[in-house]
């Protein structure tokens, strides 16, 4: 995953505590055209897939604001994985 969308995936003023960090999840964000696909193998904590999916389209917006989904074309999607691989939730670029 990209150094960009790394800095995006921690919200300010986020102040998990030590029990809300034990119950953290990692969730994967994967961009996928196809059998294309740019994995990533990073992750982020949060701690459900509703926060995961926040976070997500925040990355996805702040990517589409600086023209970075642009360089991607069209037909690109970002998954939400677990850490066993299954697919949670698809959110299209387009």
């Amino acid at each position: 995953m990209s150094t960009f969308i790394q800095s995006k995936l921690k919200l300010p003023g986020d102040t998990a505590g030590p029990e809300e960090e034990r119950l953290a999840r990692r969730f994967y964000f994967d961009l996928r055209k196809g059998q294309d696909f740019i994995r990533d193998d990073e992750g982020v904590e949060a701690s459900d897939l509703e926060q995961a999916t926040i976070e997500a389209q925040a990355v996805v917006d702040e990517m589409r604001d600086s023209n970075e989904l642009s360089s991607l074309g069209k037909g690109w999607s970002l998954v939400i994985r677990d850490k066993d691989g299954a697919t949670l939730k698809t959110l299209p670029l387009d």
